[in-house]
């Protein structure tokens, strides 16, 4: 986040406000089609994405939507089967 010569930490208790600010396309897998998806759906920033119901994300994105949601949200995807 201060390339190139700093270093960012990023925890628990600063994730959403160091990370949900951020555009949806720095998310790991967005790419330019899923950015204009999401987009169209009024979701631009990594926390529009987070606080969006999984449902409506599994509807336009597949089994994909839900895992993004997972990422924003940091719950690693082996935490759904525990």
């Amino acid at each position: 986040m201060k390339k190139p010569d700093a270093t960012t930490v990023i925890t628990e208790e600063n994730y959403c406000d160091k990370v949900w600010p951020l555009p949806i396309s720095e998310l790991l897998y967005v790419g330019p089609s899923t950015r204009r998806k999401l987009q169209n759906r009024a979701i631009y920033t990594i926390g529009d994405l987070a606080n969006r119901d999984i449902k409506s994300l599994r509807l336009l994105l597949g089994i994909w939507g839900e895992t993004l949601h997972s990422f924003a949200n940091v719950i690693h995807p082996i935490s759904y089967f525990k």
